[in-house]
């Protein structure tokens, strides 16, 4: 299981970050907006991954997990 730090905008995944550079996270935490989720995880399945399992920490956040939902995971279904 990996963490996924998701949001709108680059400012709000900033935000969410609370001031920690991106380069500073592990390797395995997806992190970004739409476009850069589905880079990443396209990257992961170029690297042979089919599967990933997202953790999402942000319990109170409802309305990003249902964005997420709608935007990134029709673009990975195949």
């Amino acid at each position: 299981m990996t963490r996924g730090i998701f949001g709108h905008t680059k400012a709000e995944v900033d935000r969410k970050l609370g001031g920690v550079p991106r380069e500073e996270l592990p390797d395995a935490v997806v992190v970004g907006t739409a476009d850069e989720f589905v880079e990443r995880l396209g990257r992961l399945s170029e690297a042979g991954v089919r599967r990933v399992m997202l953790q999402w920490l942000e319990t109170d956040d409802i309305d990003g997990l249902e964005v997420l939902a709608g935007t990134v995971l029709p673009q990975l279904r195949g």
